[in-house]
């Protein structure tokens, strides 16, 4: 055989290896591919099922939550410094229609709270609505009934106749927020 015609056959060969080489490798890259995207497939399953779970969960939690709060008796006066109304006791000062009750006290007991300081009016306007104010029949029957009808203590109305009063008093001196 001539040597052209050898060199010939080993190219031939050579490029057929590496025609089946590039051909083995297509087909393995294509395998794992394929196999990658079937196990991203299996994950998004797992996912999707994952997130039903944690959905279902925060709903229960949320459920028992609600429960919870639903449980909390109703609070006309929000704590904290300084004391204010909650929607509750803003709803219980108009059903009581105290504005004109506050500023009446307020004018009578101006001179005792001259000079101090905004907690020792606070201090004060709470001893003063719960010991020493007497409403008259009218208002003491509005007070028995916002009680009745939001399930609180005749002392948790007159709570929020304590906030009113300090804040009108507060804010006779300049000293409101």
């Amino acid at each position: 055989m001539e040597p052209a015609t050898t060199q010939s056959i080993y190219y031939l060969v050579a490029g057929g290896c590496a025609l089946l080489a590039a051909v083995i490798m297509l087909i393995v890259r294509i395998e794992s591919h394929g196999r990658w995207k079937g196990e991203m497939e299996a994950h998004k399953a797992e996912m999707t099922e994952h997130k039903a779970t944690v959905a279902k969960f925060m709903e229960e939690i949320r459920d028992r939550l609600l429960e919870v709060f639903d449980r909390l008796p109703p609070v006309p006066v929000a704590g904290g410094s300084p004391l204010r109304l909650t929607k509750l006791g803003e709803t219980i000062a108009e059903e009581l229609d105290a504005s004109g009750w506050i500023a009446k006290v307020a004018a009578e007991v101006r001179g005792d709270v001259q000079g101090k300081r905004p907690y020792e009016v606070q201090e004060f306007c709470g001893e003063y609505i719960h010991e020493m104010f007497r409403p008259d029949d009218e208002q003491d029957e509005k007070i028995k009934a916002c009680a009745y009808n939001h399930g609180l203590t005749d002392s948790q109305v007159l709570d929020v106749l304590v906030v009113l009063l300090r804040d009108e008093l507060l804010s006779a001196t300049g000293e409101a927020e």
